[in-house]
Order: structure tokens, then C-alpha cells, then sequence
């Protein structure tokens, strides 16, 4: 069962270019797509911008630099290599740095998972250098996190919060990670035992991962790792939080697809995310990772996305936004949280977001700002008059967007 939903590009061949290229497996239709591509007139400096918001700037230069060097000018390819080169640099650091952190939590007791980065770049793309991470992010049972805290602190990290004892222990019930940064070298760790917040309404049990885990090998180490199946939902849930405003989210699961297809229990799976609630979400990762970067699912699976007309309006919409908000993705995050209602299939789920996101959005759109004030200074007497400013104010700027397409100013 084939896919008909348009990759919508914008009208602009970078994006087509940066989908062929945004992944390890490239078939000979799409190798020979890039090659036309690269025939038309290509902004570069669009391009690489795209890319770098995107995190897919290691997959780009991997797969022009293979397929068609001599098609892109040497100064392309040489920005390209240098960032690459220095995106590679800090993944191995940071690589070192979380084999350090797991060998130190083991010879405390504690227990610990890798979450994303260094773990996953192994397990799904084959290679470190080709998935861009930033920060370190491990799960932990919540019993252990200030045990957890204690290796960090001896390790030269502290809290991002500053945070009295009282109020780290309500931090603690109420949240589900826990950041923390070291100063000489500005590497951020976050330690989770959970997924998401509470009102994202996803529950995750560490001990369930923790019975479930693997061995993979990171750098020549063994590093105990999440089962393909928990890791494959964790990013899909991971996607829809953010609503997959970045493509490497997509990328993740369209590597995890294409490297565990034959192996991961997709009836485990899907039952699964169906306990847990993230059903909807897990076939529109899938989805997504299928339409935009040719995964190969399972015809099973692929028939389940096309059996719920939610994934496909859900699909086309992030498909729709994915590049035209790339140069604003604080435009995304002032939407109204409709994505989140219908990325969820049970009401009760449906029903706790209602409870956080609607009264944060209708703050958001009724509470006058800094923005509003610059439109017109009026006297402290007359401060009210800006709860009327306001209004007018985001009418005329949805209609100049719309008007004049992305690029509007945003809240």
C-alpha cells in the first residue's frame, strides 16, 4: 500500500534536496532525484540554513559528498564538511562523556538507561558522526535522582535551577527531568524518569524499560539500551510533544524503521502504545517517517495509518508547516493546541491536555505584551486599552502572514 499524500516542498528544490539526502538509505530513484535536483538553481545559503534548523546537516553533506561532489562547488562542500567535522567532534565528546556518566551511575546502584543521542545514533544510524545531539539525556529510576544529582555534582555539574531543598522536592514530584550543565565545557545532561509531564497525559515505567533492555555497542563499549519497540514509541511520543517541528525527529524513526523493521514485534508494539494511549501518535511517527523519508513499513502497519483519517490530516499538516516554519518556530508554538487533541485517541487523554494547553494558549493570545505596548504608548491610566490593542494587533499580523506568506512577525 503505497502513500498519495504530496511532500510538499514549498515550491523550493532545497527541501526536496534536504528530504532525498536526510537519510542513511538512498535507493536509485532517489540518488537519481538528488542528481536532477542539483541541476536546478540551488540556494545554497537557503539550503544549508534549512538543514542546520533541522539537524540534518551531517546527512547532507554525507550523501552529496557520495553521490554527486563534483554537482556542488568546492566552497559548498568544504562549509559543509567543516560543520559536519565539528558536529562529529562533539558527538564523540559527548559520547565519552556518557559512557563515563553510565560507568560511574553502575558503580553506584544505579540504574540507568541512554535516551536518544550518542545510544541511538549507534543502534539506528550505524554511526555516531550522523546524528546531530547537543546534550546528554539518560533515565533513571525517580528513587535514584538524587543519588544521580550527587555523581553529576562530583563530576562538575550542577542544576540549571536554582532551587532550595523544599522546592527541589516539589520540582521532583511535578516534573519529569531534571537538567543540569557544566560550566567549563557547557555540556548539559537531563535526567528522566519520565517521558513527558504529567499533563501530556503518557505514562512510562522505568521498570518495564529497565526488564525489556538491551545490549548495544557505543564507540567499542557495551552500553545497556532501551528495547527497539519502547525506544521506537518513547520517539514517536517524543515527535508529537514537540509536534515534529524538527525533521531529524522523522529522521530518527525512519533509521530506527529501516533498521529494525525485520526485527522489532510490531504486534508488541502497536498493543503497546494502545495500553499506554500513544497509539495515534506512534502511526503518525510512522506515518511521517514513511511519506516524507521513505521508510518501509510493514504492510500491517502502513494499512493501520491509512485506517485512521486523524494520521492523515495530522500528517499533511506537519508535512505543510515543516519547512515554511523554519526560519520562525516560535510561529508553531503560539498555534491553538488542536494538534495535541487530535494526535490523541482516548478522551480521558484528550480531556487532561484540554486542562494545560487551552488555559496557557488563551492566556497567551488575551494577556497584552511587550509587543502590543510598542504598538502604541499610552499612559499607565489607560494600560487597559491594550487588552483592545491586542486583538487588532494579531488580526492584522495573521492576515499580513497569509498575505505575504511565512517570514510575519510572531508572538
Amino acid at each position: 500500500m503505497a502513500s498519495n499524500l504530496a511532500i510538499p516542498c514549498n515550491g523550493h528544490p532545497e527541501a526536496e534536496l534536504l528530504l532525498c539526502c536526510a537519510r542513511t538509505r538512498i535507493g536509485p530513484d532517489t540518488a537519481e532525484r538528488v542528481r536532477q535536483l542539483l541541476k536546478e538553481q540551488i540556494d545554497w545559503n537557503y539550503l544549508i540554513e534549512i538543514a542546520s534548523y533541522h539537524g540534518t546537516i551531517p546527512l547532507l553533506f554525507w550523501n552529496l559528498s557520495r553521490l554527486a561532489p563534483d554537482d556542488v562547488s568546492k566552497t559548498t562542500l568544504e562549509q559543509l564538511k567543516a560543520a559536519s567535522n565539528a558536529i562529529a567532534c562533539r558527538n564523540l565528546s559527548l559520547t565519552g562523556e556518557l559512557l563515563k556518566l553510565l560507568n560511574l551511575f553502575r558503580e553506584r546502584g544505579i540504574r540507568a538507561l541512554p535516551l536518544k543521542g550518542p545510544a541511538l545514533a549507534a543502534a539506528a544510524y550505524g554511526n555516531l558522526s550522523l546524528r546531530q545531539f547537543c546534550d546528554l539525556d539518560i533515565l533513571v529510576p525517580k528513587e535514584d535522582m538524587l543519588k544521580a544529582k550527587e555523581v553529576l555534582m562530583l563530576r562538575g555539574y550542577h542544576p540549571t535551577l536554582d532551587l532550595t531543598a523544599g522546592e527541589e522536592a516539589a520540582y521532583l514530584k511535578s516534573h519529569h527531568d531534571y537538567k543540569f550543565v557544566r560550566s567549563k565545557d557547557s555540556v548539559v545532561v537531563e535526567i528522566q524518569w519520565g517521558v513527558t509531564q504529567w499533563s501530556f497525559a503518557f505514562p512510562f515505567d522505568f521498570e518495564d524499560a529497565w526488564e525489556d533492555r538491551q545490549v548495544i555497542s557505543v564507540a567499542g563499549a557495551s552500553v545497556l539500551n532501551l528495547a527497539p519497540e519502547i525506544l521506537l514509541l518513547m520517539l514517536c511520543v517524543h515527535g508529537a510533544k514537540h509536534r515534529w517541528e524538527q525533521l531529524k525527529w522523522t529522521c530518527d524513526i525512519a533509521e530506527m524503521v529501516n533498521t529494525y523493521r525485520e526485527k522489532l514485534d510490531w504486534d508488541r508494539l502497536m498493543d503497546q502504545a494502545r495500553t499506554l494511549g500513544g497509539k495515534r501518535m506512534l502511526l503518525l511517527g510512522l506515518f511521517l517517517a514513511h511519506n516524507l523519508l521513505g521508510a518501509q513499513l510493514p504492510e500491517a502497519a502502513l494499512k493501520r495509518t491509512h485506517n485512521d483519517p486523524q494520521v492523515r490530516l495530522l500528517t499533511r499538516q506537519v508535512s505543510k508547516r515543516l519547512f515554511r516554519e523554519a526560519s520562525n518556530p516560535a510561529r508553531l508554538r503560539d498555534e491553538p493546541p488542536f494538534f495535541y487533541w487530535r494526535a490523541r485517541e482516548r478522551l480521558r487523554d484528550k480531556l487532561v491536555l484540554l486542562s494545560r494547553y487551552f488555559p496557557e494558549y488563551f492566556f497567551r493570545i488575551v494577556v497584552p505584551n511587550k509587543r502590543d505596548h510598542a504598538v502604541l504608548q499610552l499612559p499607565p491610566s489607560l494600560s487597559l486599552s491594550y487588552y483592545l490593542i491586542r486583538p487588532v494587533r494579531l488580526i492584522w499580523e495573521r492576515w499580513w502572514h497569509f498575505s505575504n506568506g511565512p517570514g510575519g512577525a510572531a508572538d
